[in-house]
């Protein structure tokens, strides 16, 4: 059976890069036949011509995961700040 693709979500991580280079951060919604929804994720580097692709699977990068990465850089950055 195929499965149904919903929605794709993409995210440039870096979008004031415009020399040629992104990272993208896909995520793919797709309908698995019993009304639940699951997700296949990828993170894509371009580079002009050239790109690598990392398919995530059997990991969930989730909302809650990427706020509590966000909390850790703000304190990482501010002990860092102390220290000059």
């Amino acid at each position: 059976m195929q499965e149904k693709l919903l929605h794709t979500e993409k995210f440039v991580i870096s979008p004031k890069e415009s020399g040629g280079e992104a990272l993208i951060f896909i995520t793919e919604y797709y309908d698995n036949g019993d009304k639940e929804i699951f997700t296949n994720q990828r993170i894509v580097l371009h580079s002009y011509c050239n790109n690598a692709t990392i398919n995530l699977y059997g990991i969930q990068i989730t909302s809650d995961i990427l706020r509590e990465l966000a909390n850790k850089l703000d304190e990482a950055k501010i002990i860092a700040t102390s220290k000059l």
